[in-house]
């Protein structure tokens, strides 16, 4: 799940419009689950987001976003919270090269490099965080004491590669890839948004159309007539990739990646 404004860029706290988008999985086939737009990303907006989704996945894959880890977690309680590996990596690379800037030291700057590989798994993030706390930034000692814990849990509950299944997405990237051509429809529009009923019949057309469902001939063909198969009230898990768990976006586009249903 991820929190985006209308034009795809990552929301830091409220903003206006954003859009709620989930992602799942039919046959395989990764699938735009349900798009909505909301006037801000404020917790209640993401509630009412999260209860229009059937059924409780056992596994969320979202971004750092405060309001929606907290509906994700007052809605699905005992679904499994993952944090995008991708956005944390980015977040720490991004608080490193500013430090950097503020003062270069060869430390910070060694620092800096080997973030980019810190979150492949614990044998790098050990010795990434002893040479973070020899490097003595009140900063990155921050962002450590606040993350390590969340990055060293997922570690812990995280498979080696050949035995992580396929429906185990470790950030939103897969989300991203279905809804990076309709945040680029909505950019040119993004001024004009301002109606939220016909915005979401406007997400609707290009959720189907994202879908391959906008053929109503060949969608009936491809389900049999039937309705699209689902498993305990959830549609079926696409295959790993997006995060963006939870993206499980007024218009919000909020990505959701939930692992198996």
């Amino acid at each position: 799940m991820r929190a985006e404004d209308a034009i795809g860029r990552g929301i830091p706290g409220e903003r206006s419009p954003s859009t709620s988008s989930a992602r799942s999985a039919t046959a395989g086939k990764p699938c735009l689950w349900h798009t909505e737009a909301f006037s801000t990303a404020h917790p209640a907006n993401w509630s009412a987001f999260l209860a229009s989704l059937e059924g409780e996945p056992p596994r969320v894959v979202c971004d750092a976003h405060h309001a929606m880890i907290q509906a994700i977690r007052e809605r699905w309680p005992k679904a499994e919270h993952h944090q995008c590996e991708w956005d944390l990596r980015h977040a720490l690379r991004r608080l490193l090269r500013k430090e950097v800037r503020k003062g270069s030291s060869p430390e910070l700057e060694e620092l800096y490099e080997r973030a980019e590989g810190a979150l492949a798994g614990p044998n790098f993030w050990k010795p990434f965080t002893e040479a973070a706390r020899e490097a003595g930034n009140e900063n990155l000692d921050r962002w450590m004491a606040v993350n390590g814990p969340a990055i060293e849990a997922q570690f812990a509950r995280r498979p080696p590669p050949s035995k992580r299944p396929a429906e185990m997405p470790l950030t939103t990237s897969a989300l991203d890839q279905l809804t990076r051509p309709i945040a680029a429809e909505l950019y040119p529009r993004r001024y004009a948004l301002k109606n939220r009923d016909r915005l979401n019949r406007l997400l609707m057309l290009m959720q189907l159309h994202t879908n391959g469902d906008d053929d109503v001939q060949a969608t009936r063909r491809r389900s049999g007539g039937g309705s699209r198969p689902t498993r305990g009230g959830l549609p079926l898990t696409a295959a790993r990739s997006p995060t963006h768990s939870a993206s499980p976006h007024p218009v919000s586009p909020t990505r959701c990646e939930r692992g198996a249903r």
